[in-house]
This record gives C-alpha cells, structure tokens and sequence, in this order.
C-alpha cells in the first residue's frame, strides 16, 4: 500500500450500476480500483482471483485488481460500485487487496467527480482524473497508515 505510483494513463473512470458490470475478468489489461456504494451493509461481493485468494468487498470498502489478474465476482444482490481504471510506469505485480474505508464520503465524491470529467470529456479530462486518482491513493495510503 506504501508504494509510490506513477500513473502513466487513465484507460477509465465510470459508474457501474447493479447487475451490469462484468462477472468474469480474464487477464486485465489494467490495473483497476472501486469502491462499492451497495446501499446496504451486507451486500458483499467476492472477488475470486486464477490463484484462489479470495478477497471480500463490503459497503464503503475499496477493492483493487492489479493488471493481468483474472478472477470471478460473486454477489447475492447485484450491487454498484464507481471504478477507475488506470496504467503505471513500473511492471510490478501486485496484490489484490480490500479495504474498509473510515471516511467513505470523501472518497465516494472523487470518484463521482472522475466518473463526470470522463463522461463530459472536456479540456484536460485525463489530466483532472490522474488528479483524482493520486488523491484516492493518497487518502488511501493516510487511512490505512493511520
């Protein structure tokens, strides 16, 4: 979690309502984080990865895929969750992890304002969700630090 990104590009940024979003990913082609705005609490979805770790995402829990992991998400409610989609200098492998969120909000309204600059496509889009995503991994790193 301490490590020190650099963002090269920004493949998305979208909102994914119930029930639409992928089941089965193969081999992503970016790395990608979300965080699950299911209204209730015990909506929880399980991320099933090609080495079987499994890691469980709640309400108000941020869950990251790294790049070429391929894995199956569960759920008993289709739920919905904001996520980006992004791309880093280095070729690290990294691990697929969770995490529960103590200010949630602030979080959510990032990535809702990356969702809009995506959608809108205005002057400087990609640069204004690179922004936002250092943010989200800077308010991330300060939470799970602290």
């Amino acid at each position: 979690m301490n490590y020190d990104f650099n963002i090269t590009n920004i493949i998305l940024a979208t909102y994914v309502k119930p029930g639409v979003g992928k089941v089965i990913h193969k081999n992503r082609a970016s790395h990608g984080i979300a965080i699950n705005i299911s209204p209730k609490p015990d909506d929880v979805k399980k991320y099933v990865f090609s080495d079987n770790k499994t890691v469980s995402v709640g309400q108000n829990e941020i869950v990251f895929m790294p790049k070429g992991s391929s894995y199956t998400v569960h759920s008993k409610k289709p739920g919905n969750c904001y996520a980006i989609n992004f791309d880093i200098s280095e070729n690290i492998d990294f691990e697929p992890f969770s995490f529960k969120l103590k200010n949630a909000p602030a979080f959510i309204k990032d990535f809702e304002r990356a969702t809009e600059l995506w959608k809108n496509k205005n002057t400087a889009f990609h640069m204004q969700c690179k922004a936002i995503l250092y943010n989200i991994i800077s308010m991330l790193q300060s939470e799970y630090n602290s």
